[in-house]
């Protein structure tokens, strides 16, 4: 969703969703060195990275917890 997101944040910019949008608008502001002018490819990939890591990480989390539990 964040790296779908990002390609309209034109249309989103004045909500609450631009949050969810930081992690890969801030990689795409380190990589191209202006926080003005980023590439949007740059910022979805950023995005799709940071939220696919942030799932794995809470479902690798999720088992191993249900798992103790048993």
């Amino acid at each position: 969703m964040g790296a779908a997101a990002t390609f309209a944040l034109g249309h989103l910019s004045d909500g609450p969703w631009v949050l969810c949008l930081m992690p890969g608008m801030l990689a795409a502001i380190i990589v191209a060195g202006n926080a003005h002018a980023w590439p949007v490819w740059i910022a979805a990939l950023g995005n799709f990275l940071f939220y696919f890591l942030l799932t794995w990480l809470v479902t690798a989390v999720w088992v191993k917890l249900k798992r103790k539990l048993r």
